[in-house]
């Protein structure tokens, strides 16, 4: 769990072009509730109502107000801990390896010639094909 070494009460997350900032997540680790952009691309999921507001920019001091006037409503280090933990993490990919190896080995393999064929050169195909 992150230490906060600084003051900061809240989280803000302005943009909307990134990519699930890691930010979110660190803030929530050291149980600072955060206040995320509703336009941002990837990452509103992991802001749940015990973790901060999701808002439009336009809304940001109202949802700053509310989280700094009723702190007791949130519990962002908890809901990382239940979600996102490193554990938990683990647990997830756990998890897809182990579907992963009980496939068939026939879908796999018909998927790599798919693969291989779609990503060979359509001259090259024509010629195996003798067109």
């Amino acid at each position: 769990v992150l230490f906060r070494s600084n003051a900061s009460r809240l989280g803000l997350i302005l943009s909307q072009d990134d990519g699930g900032p890691r930010t979110i997540l660190e803030s929530m680790a050291g149980d600072l509730p955060q206040v995320v952009n509703a336009k941002l691309a990837v990452g509103r999921a992991y802001v749940t109502p015990r973790a901060g507001i999701v808002a439009e920019l336009e809304k940001f001091p109202q949802a700053m107000d509310e989280i700094l006037t009723q702190r007791e409503k949130f519990s962002p280090s908890a809901e990382f801990q239940a979600k996102f933990s490193p554990d938990i993490a683990c647990q997830n990919i756990a998890q897809i390896i182990a579907q992963a190896q009980t496939q068939k080995l026939s879908t796999g393999l018909s998927r790599h010639a798919r693969n291989w064929w779609n990503n060979w050169p359509m001259t090259a195909r024509f010629r195996w094909m003798r067109i």
